[in-house]
Formats: C-alpha cells, sequence, structure tokens
C-alpha cells in the first residue's frame, strides 16, 4: 500500500516535471532524485534483516543488531 503511495506520487511529479522547465520544475526534479535516493536508503535495514533467527545464541544478536542499525537511520541519512 505504501509502495502503492510512492508510485502514484512519482507519477505526478513526472508529469508535472514534462509539462514545463522553470525553476519550480528544477525543484521538483532535486526533490524527486533525493527521493529515490532516500527511499531505498532507509529500506536497505529491512530488507537485509526480513527474517532472522527466533531461538538459540543468535537471536539476541540479531536483535541488537537489528536495533541498532534501525535507530542509526536517521544519523546516516544525514550525514
Amino acid at each position: 500500500m505504501a509502495g502503492d503511495y510512492f508510485s502514484l506520487n512519482f507519477e505526478v511529479l513526472i508529469t508535472k516535471l514534462r509539462s514545463s522547465n522553470n525553476a519550480e520544475t528544477q525543484q521538483y526534479r532535486k526533490a524527486t532524485k533525493a527521493l529515490l535516493v532516500l527511499i531505498p536508503l532507509l529500506g536497505v535495514t529491512y530488507i537485509l534483516f526480513i527474517t532472522g533467527p527466533t531461538e538459540g545464541p543468535y537471536a539476541y544478536l540479531f536483535s541488537y543488531i537489528r536495533a541498532f542499525l534501525l535507530s542509526t537511520q536517521g544519523l546516516t541519512v544525514a550525514l
């Protein structure tokens, strides 16, 4: 559902970008490029850790690594 929302937003942005070429269009292009970079960057942790051990010695290690990576996403994007 969220993917559909973003796809629709991209379609609207691309339609607006093709309609004219002025300062506002340049801002839309920059925003679209930034969004295309941020979406995969923020989703990498979820793709890498989509599933993991639920029992055993590696379950706690997995939980701590996942929590650390999820909590530092904002810092990574800010840099």
